[in-house]
């Protein structure tokens, strides 16, 4: 499943002239709801695609995904050219009609914590980068 999301991605990605750089190291199975995982690359992808348009300099999206010591380690970095907006350590959407949007970033919170993870992200320098860890329930890597 991670697989064809990342395959479909890269393609809307590179149609907007977007380089993909994908690093996956995952066992075959992993002991969580794929549906949680994947829902949650497609919305921070969607989301890093979204960003790279509105930047004149190289428009790319690196993600890297791998279990060590037991743990699901995810980190999507992709430029920006405008400085994200907070407020209460939240990301506050910038699109008219606030209230239609900003459901995404909700959504992979919701999926983060379904795996028992936690998500992060910091911007600094035009690189947005956004972090999701997960415990895996049984030793896998």
């Amino acid at each position: 499943m991670v697989d064809a999301l990342l395959t479909a991605k890269r393609e809307t990605a590179e149609k907007q002239c977007v380089v993909c750089k994908w690093h996956i190291e995952l066992p075959p199975k992993l002991p969580l709801s794929m549906m949680e995982l994947v829902a949650f690359l497609g919305n921070a992808i969607d989301n890093a695609i979204e960003a790279c348009q509105a930047v004149d300099a190289e428009k790319y999206i690196a993600v890297t995904l791998r279990v060590e010591n037991n743990v699901l380690l995810c980190e999507i970095t992709n430029p920006f050219s405008k400085q994200p907006i907070t407020a209460n350590d939240t990301l506050i959407t910038t699109k008219p009609n606030a209230q239609q949007h900003g459901v995404g970033l909700r959504s992979m919170q919701a999926d983060c914590m379904k795996m028992n993870g936690q998500m992060s992200y910091s911007y600094d320098d035009g690189v947005f980068e956004l972090r999701m860890l997960a415990p895996l329930p049984e030793s896998v890597g």
